[in-house]
């Protein structure tokens, strides 16, 4: 593309930062004889486009896999761009959004953004080298930079720091790096050790450090005296050290451990795909999903993790799923989950690249036929479809309803785990539920609550909110060890409560709290296992669901899916049995004309009323389930969770319920 062309097209004052990046490259690819005469007159620092494309490295990510398109292993001077997988946003937007988006007016230390950021995404998705090329970006912005990779062992920690020296490399043909970033690039024997890279520029400060400028290290090596301002874990997770709980383990410990290396204001990058439920990525996971986190399904392949308070923010792709109406005819018709894919056919199904030739239909199949656990694994990053449960994912799927067919009489009765009711672990959850019962004896969950409190008294404050949300007429909380010195500060709390509206306190809890049903605690072996298994009949024939507006519904698929031992966490499901005893038995005479008549006319009542709620457009926008897509329904709840409590309360408990019926 001549410069006449891209002026034709783009207008006489392009803005260079954001116009189409495909263009700006094929302007910059046609231009390269011209840049190279300039440069070896050494001039080129003063054509027009010097500081444009230096500024545009640096800014935008998608525009860089172009820029070095020249010295990738699969690129080259004579390789079309066309050939380029990366070169097309569609597939790979996702990704590039994810890395830090650099600003050169501000030094590294004043860079904005998530500081830890996972890609956990299948192979093939290039996730790696925009990794690579993000790490190259940081170089650029600051030569100071000091950036470690950790791979799953030394030798591929020191083959991913070779490939990203080739970036920086001076060939007999220029890339655009060299000449457009010529104070970084180097011959290659004088690039220095194989598994390290320092830029030129930082070497004619003369000043020695310990770290070079990009480091390689296997992730289980030691790395103690060092510090860095960038860790970039690429494909840290392995089958060499993930196969078995102690390197599991020992991984974990050496990533947290290497992390105390990282300046206060460093950025992590992590890219990988899950080998098993406790491997590191996992553990990432787990702790990205305590307190106030946000989970969107960007899309059927994608979900965005983000938790502001911990900075950490996870991307999820899975290579290829069934169409949730799809999903719901399959299990509807009891056909095997893994039966799905071939079932469904391609307008069944949706792709994470369809615009990926290598990512295909046929290709996904046929890896999924060779090995369906390790495929739901690596490709999906399901891992729990190898692990033998009586819940699978067809049972949890019959069993959601649409909430328009909730019965509009019933009891009510909200049960609480408290593992404990001391809330001095990062991962010890309080898990509630509320399940409202038919004159048939089925039972519906209408709501759960899942947090990590930081004291008793918060526990106490959610206990009350929920119950002040539900008015049930049984609270049940499992007797476990200290959970009864929780009764009387629950009952303060209660007490304390005033409606937001009105002033006035909420006398039916505050009588509720007082009659609270203490649940007995089995410890002999396999109790927990048995308790909750007890519930799958119940699913199977229909005695229990789940309504489709649940929070947490993801996480309540994963946790009944999940192999129960004494130390797993199935904290919902662990909940939800507790409601068992609670079971009424079914209405021994059928309802007359008249009754049927009556709930008829209150459910339609009921239903018109709702949707008239302001509330009602609010939560159709914004409450997503992916069980359910966009039908959910209005505003259920009298009082605001935030405003529970009064003026008088101890202060720093905002959203102490963390999520209500509307997530």
């Amino acid at each position: 593309m001549t410069l006449d062309d891209f002026y034709a097209k783009h207008g006489d004052n392009p803005d260079w930062d954001t116009v189409d990046a495909t263009d700006f490259y094929n302007l910059l690819d046609g231009k390269r004889e011209e840049f190279e005469a300039l440069a070896s007159e050494g001039i080129l620092n003063q054509h027009f486009l010097w500081d444009i494309v230096r500024r545009r490295t640096i800014t935008d990510l998608f525009f860089m896999g172009m820029f070095c398109w020249d010295s990738m292993a699969d690129g080259g001077l004579d390789v079309p761009l066309s050939e380029n997988i990366m070169a097309n946003p569609d597939n790979h937007k996702y990704i590039v959004s994810q890395f830090v988006k650099k600003d050169p007016t501000l030094s590294l230390s004043k860079q904005q953004g998530f500081k830890t950021r996972l890609i956990l995404y299948p192979r093939g998705t290039q996730k790696s080298s925009w990794n690579y090329l993000d790490l190259v970006q940081w170089v650029l912005l600051d030569h100071t930079v000091r950036i470690l990779v950790l791979t799953a062992a030394d030798d591929m920690a020191s083959d991913t720091v070779n490939l990203i020296k080739g970036y920086f490399l001076i060939r007999d043909t220029p890339s655009l790096m060299a000449l457009f970033w010529p104070e970084h690039c180097v011959l290659e024997k004088d690039s220095g050790a194989s598994g390290s890279f320092t830029t030129p520029m930082w070497e004619k400060k003369q000043i020695k450090r310990k770290e070079p400028t990009i480091m390689a290290r296997g992730i289980t090596a030691t790395i103690s005296g060092y510090h860095f301002e960038i860790m970039a874990a690429d494909d840290a997770v392995s089958d060499r050290n993930s196969l078995t709980d102690e390197q599991c383990k020992s991984v974990k410990k050496r990533y947290y451990l290497t992390r105390k290396t990282l300046r206060p204001f460093a950025f992590t990058n992590l890219v990988g795909t899950r080998y098993g439920e406790d491997d590191l990525w996992g553990d990432v996971l787990s702790k990205t999903q305590i307190g106030t986190f946000k989970e969107e399904d960007v899309n059927p392949n994608i979900k965005l993790i983000t938790n502001l308070e911990k900075s950490t923010c996870i991307l999820v792709g899975a290579a290829m799923r069934v169409k949730e109406d799809c999903a719901r005819e399959l299990a509807k018709f009891n056909i095997a989950r893994r039966d799905w894919y071939r079932k469904a056919g391609r307008e069944g199904i949706t792709l994470l690249m369809p615009q990926n030739p290598h990512l295909n239909y046929d290709k996904e199949l046929s890896e999924y036929d060779e090995d369906p656990e390790t495929y739901e694994t690596q490709r999906n990053q399901n891992v729990l479809s190898a692990v033998a449960s009586v819940f699978t994912e067809e049972l949890l799927l019959k069993a959601v309803i649409h909430w328009n067919e909730l019965p509009v009489f019933g009891q009510r009765t909200c049960t609480f785990d408290l593992n404990g009711g001391k809330g001095k672990k990062d991962n010890d959850f309080v898990v509630g539920n509320c399940c409202l019962w038919d004159d048939k004896g089925v039972g519906y969950i209408i709501d759960l609550v899942r947090d990590v409190f930081p004291n008793p008294t918060a526990i106490a404050k959610a206990i009350v909110a929920f119950c002040v949300k539900h008015h049930p007429d049984i609270l049940s909380i499992e007797d476990a060890p200290g959970s009864r010195m929780l009764a009387p500060t629950i009952e303060s709390e209660a007490d304390k409560y005033r409606n937001p509206r009105n002033g006035d306190p909420d006398d039916y809890v505050k009588s509720l709290v007082r009659r609270i049903h203490w649940s007995p605690l089995d410890n002999k072996e396999d109790s927990k296992r048995n308790r909750i298994n007890s519930l799958q009949p119940l699913f199977l024939y229909g005695r229990m669901r789940l309504v489709n507006y649940l929070p947490y519904m993801d996480m309540l698929k994963t946790e009944f899916i999940r192999k129960i031992t004494r130390g797993s966490k199935n904290d919902i499901p662990d909940s939800i049995s507790l409601q068992i005893p609670f079971m009424p038995q079914p209405r021994s005479t059928p309802l007359t004309e008249e009754e049927k008549k009556k709930q008829e006319e209150e459910k339609i009542k009921r239903q018109r009323e709702e949707r008239d709620k302001s509330a009602w457009k609010q939560m159709f926008e914004e409450t997503q389930n992916v069980w359910y897509g966009n039908d959910v329904p209005p505003q259920q709840q009298e009082y605001l969770i935030d405003e529970s409590f009064n003026i008088s309360h101890e202060e720093g408990y905002e959203n102490i319920l963390g999520a209500g019926l509307i997530g």
